[in-house]
């Protein structure tokens, strides 16, 4: 993920520079894709940034996250996505989940036309990915497969946190669940 920060996708200038050097970092490691995008100050496509960031990426895929569930007009914003050049387009339909969204995701997949890839996200898990998969007419998911843990060695002081927030907890951490990736992977490919 290229994002220099939470809080929205209209970045400065000193932060798109920054954007810019991690995916340089990352291609010299070896990365083969990367999700990222910007968006202007209104809730548009920053066409410009976006198209700088494709180019940057050298041919690799390169993903819009779900900024494009807050652009203004969705319709133009998916043109616009394709225009810069973005591989596929992570969504939950503008709405709180990928089953809730649908509809939108489905109607997204019909603008695309094969043009971009169209990927359901937020909130997909083993029991609803099939359902996803069905109502959207899509053939990938993006999922969050984690399972929370305890590091022990904090019990002492629980009132302090090191990242300002209490969520998580310090002391707790997340970890991809490989039990949930197997069965979402069965859920929406059976022959698997």
């Amino acid at each position: 993920m290229i994002r220099p920060r939470s809080g929205g996708f209209c970045y400065t200038d000193l932060e798109f520079d920054t954007m810019l050097r991690d995916l340089d970092a990352f291609l010299e490691e070896g990365v083969d894709g990367f999700v990222t995008g910007c968006l202007t100050a209104d809730g548009n496509p920053d066409a410009k940034r976006n198209a700088e960031l494709v180019r940057r990426a050298q041919g690799k895929v390169v993903m819009c996250h779900r900024c494009y569930d807050v652009v203004r007009d969705p319709h133009a914003a998916l043109e616009s996505l394709i225009d810069s050049g973005f591989t596929r387009v992570l969504t939950s339909g503008r709405s709180n989940s990928a089953l809730e969204g649908a509809p939108e995701i489905w109607r997204t997949v019909e603008q695309a036309a094969g043009r971009i890839e169209v990927v359901p996200g937020g909130g997909v898990r083993p029991e609803n990915a099939a359902e996803v998969v069905r109502l959207t007419g899509v053939n990938v998911v993006h999922l969050a497969p984690f399972v929370r843990r305890e590091d022990t060695s904090c019990q002492a002081n629980l009132d302090l946190s090191f990242a300002g927030s209490l969520d998580p907890a310090e002391g707790l951490f997340d970890l991809i669940d490989a039990a949930s990736v197997a069965a979402t992977v069965r859920a929406v490919n059976p022959a698997s």
